[in-house]
């Protein structure tokens, strides 16, 4: 199966897809609604573009994508329209120096600390609590390989549409396979381990080709590896869950 797998991770292929047996729309039924949470979670991808000037709520001082206004440094209004890229103040692309997108993620996260707003107006612990949740959803979303390829080509106005994207049935049966393998281990903690272990080396191989695609700028195969990652983060996310059910520590 190994040699196998890479080969079809390795080389798309423009096969059609075939979602006619009972196993394929279980599959689909669980991205279906994880292609929804991931609508809604990344729907506002815009920039802080707009021709009209904004200006403080406090002093009517102008701004374009700050988190403090430059005058009276108080926490500005979180904006309507918004990069996750440019709120963490991190060029947009895929590939992130992630210890530098963590230092900044702290380092905002520290000056907006509710400490700091105790004897202010409502309004500004308000704007705070916003501010800082907008912050932390920046740093999550860019932090998830899957996620950030996916905010990328939503910040272009492109989506994943799997009904789009050409996978190759082998690859769905391959998918099959590893849930059954995933069943027949059942509670065995070294079986689990190793599963696991597996998967997270192929979501390893699909982050360095989605790398690769972005930097070639070939929108059709970042889709194809965006789809193929969202059935390996499904399986992750089934071993994490067993994981913890059975108390497994690695």
């Amino acid at each position: 199966m190994g040699s196998r797998l890479v080969y079809s991770l390795v080389r798309p292929a423009n096969f059609a897809r075939v979602w006619s047996t009972t196993n394929c729309q279980r599959i689909h039924a669980v991205w279906a609604k994880k292609d929804i949470d991931l609508e809604y979670r990344f729907s506002p991808v815009s920039l802080y573009s707009s021709d009209v000037p904004k200006k403080c709520w406090q002093c009517n001082f102008p701004f374009k994508s700050e988190i403090f206004c430059k005058k009276c440094e108080t926490v500005l209004k979180p904006p309507e329209e918004f990069d996750y890229f440019e709120i963490l103040g991190i060029e947009r692309k895929f590939d992130l120096d992630m210890t530098d997108v963590r230092q900044k993620y702290k380092q905002l996260q520290n000056k907006l600390h509710p400490d700091k707003l105790l004897n202010k107006p409502k309004k500004d612990q308000q704007y705070l609590k916003d501010m800082s949740g907008l912050i932390s959803n920046a740093y999550y979303t860019l932090l998830n390989p899957l996620h950030r390829g996916i905010y990328l080509l939503e910040l272009n106005n492109l989506s994943v549409p799997e009904e789009t994207v050409p996978i190759e049935p082998e690859f769905i049966m391959e998918i099959m396979e590893r849930n059954e393998v995933i069943d027949d281990a059942g509670t065995d903690k070294d079986k689990i381990i190793k599963i696991m272990k597996e998967n997270r080396e192929i979501l390893a191989i699909l982050t360095n080709q989605l790398s690769e695609a972005f930097k070639t700028n070939d929108i059709e195969k970042a889709r194809y590896f965006l789809v193929k990652m969202k059935y390996f983060t499904s399986i992750d996310d089934r071993l994490k869950e067993l994981k913890d059910k059975l108390g497994i520590v690695t």
